[in-house]
């Protein structure tokens, strides 16, 4: 069946190299939340930004409001076995769209807010804060679920023996619809940061449906056989991350697309290995992805639409080698920005071994006191007495005393303020590189493709060598114009 999904991105795959994102136009919000690609028909998407659903026809060329609500829309589902039928949830309202006319066909008691809506044979299921509700489609009467309870259900999914549904209080399954056994449980307190887990989207593998995925706020866990047991998938830049969607493309089986809070990946199961999908984002924020039938896939960000065509990059080309040879390594350039931006592990190194110094350091302490006094000599007689002042009498005393704190070469207080430092300036280090890294090779790439003279027309050019220059300034400005410093270097020498 096909799923509803909230965001969409666009990729072509390439087994050379990755194309580059580029951003649909005409869409009138620029902050995207939802996005659906129809199974049947490429050229039809439905975008969903804040309470408005817009519509193309045409694969992005010309867009239309659709639907327009009181509430944002909080999920987007197309119905497979029908193909002119549209679900949508907002607030406590559920709405059909067909043919482009829309209807409410169900609505929650007061103080109910959806989370997801699928459907299965002529059953709507609506995820909720306070539980399931069944709507049945020709009747359009609904029922609350009893048997599930008032967990909070943020989404489901189906094979063809199960119900799978994820909820705050863990990930349920159901065989009959109406019973449901708890398979996997979180148990928050563990760690203050446990509490932020949530889960976010539950998903059936297309290959093999006894896989089963679950994205959480933070990371994605895995079970191999139905959901009887689970794992986390501990895999470098996505370990921890805010899983938002996960996708599957039919032209990959073992490629896993991720939508996170910190950028889109392709994870490889068999490589075990996550990589950065950036070339053309200006936004680390990935709503949700989706793919067409031709395989591109679709981002929905913070920042509008973004898609990717497929296309190879020649490798042999002997001029673009000479070009790539004149840029700063990628080495060069994040030493660069963690000296600039004071954030480099030396710093902290340097401290510790300050600190170390130290304890061997003893404390001085010099005392200096000092007193002045008058002398007087006094005559006295039977008829007068007198005195004479004589000279003053001044006395200067002083001392120095050295003091060493053993303690402080086994352990020194100021040690837990380095370690405070040392946490903050890391998680800047890795905000920091994850930025560089972005911006290094999707400059690469730009370069390349200007080289290459891949691009639409004069007027595509022109908007290239600017994004290029602006990807330029960008580094200058984390490594203080390092950069365009050592590129002068670098062609100066050739």
């Amino acid at each position: 069946m096909k799923k509803g999904i909230l965001v969409v991105i666009v990729l072509a795959f390439s087994t050379r190299s990755w194309a580059s994102f580029e951003r649909v136009e005409g869409i009138e919000k620029s902050e995207i939340d939802k996005v659906l690609v129809s199974p049947f028909d490429d050229n039809l998407i439905y975008v969903a930004s804040g309470t408005i659903l817009f519509k193309t026809n045409d694969g992005g060329v010309h867009w239309k409001k659709l639907f327009v609500g009181k509430e944002n829309i909080d999920w987007v589902y197309l119905d497979s076995s029908y193909f002119d039928n549209l679900y949508l949830v907002c607030g406590r309202d559920l709405f059909r769209i067909q043919k482009d006319e829309v209807k409410r066909i169900f609505s929650l008691p007061p103080q109910r807010h959806t989370f997801f809506v699928a459907k299965e044979r002529d059953t709507i299921y609506i995820g909720t804060d306070k539980g399931i509700y069944t709507v049945e489609e020709t009747s359009g009467k609904g029922k609350k679920l009893s048997s599930f309870g008032d967990s909070q259900v943020y989404c489901l999914d189906f094979s063809s023996s199960y119900m799978y549904l994820a909820s705050n209080q863990g990930v349920y399954v159901s065989s009959d619809r109406k019973s449901f056994k708890r398979v996997f449980i979180f148990n928050p307190g563990e760690n203050k940061e446990d509490d932020f887990f949530l889960p976010r989207i539950i998903k059936r593998d297309i290959f093999d449906e006894n896989k089963i995925y679950l994205g959480t706020s933070r990371g994605v866990f895995f079970s191999p056989d139905a959901g009887r047991t689970w794992q986390k998938l501990f895999v470098s830049k996505i370990e921890n991350l805010d899983i938002r969607c996960i996708s599957q493309t039919p032209k990959q089986k073992q490629g896993l697309y991720l939508a996170t809070n910190k950028g889109a990946y392709y994870f490889n199961q068999d490589e075990k290995v996550a990589y950065s999908l950036f070339e053309g984002i200006p936004t680390l924020d990935i709503r949700w992805l989706d793919f067409d039938r031709q395989g591109r896939l679709f981002l929905a960000t913070e920042k509008g639409l973004y898609f990717r065509n497929q296309f190879s990059l020649p490798t042999s080309n002997r001029q673009s080698q000479r070009l790539l040879e004149k840029e700063p390594s990628i080495r060069e350039v994040q030493e660069a920005a963690l000296r600039w931006n004071e954030v480099h592990p030396d710093k902290i190194r340097k401290w510790r071994k300050r600190l170390l110094r130290r304890g061997w350091c003893p404390k001085l302490n010099i005392d200096v006191s000092g007193s002045v006094d008058d002398t007087y000599e006094i005559y006295t007689s039977s008829t007068k007495s007198y005195y004479v002042l004589g000279p003053e009498d001044r006395r200067i005393s002083w001392g120095v005393s050295l003091t060493w704190d053993l303690g402080e070469l086994i352990w020194n207080s100021y040690e837990d303020d380095i370690d405070t430092r040392s946490r903050l300036t890391t998680q800047m280090r890795i905000n920091i590189l994850d930025d560089v890294n972005r911006v290094y090779f999707e400059r690469l790439r730009l370069k390349r493709e200007i080289l290459l003279g891949l691009f639409k027309d004069e007027r595509d050019k022109v908007n290239k060598e600017l994004r290029l220059r602006e990807l330029t300034a960008t580094l200058d400005g984390y490594t203080g114009g390092y950069f365009s410093q050592r590129m002068q270097e670098l062609n100066h020498k050739n």
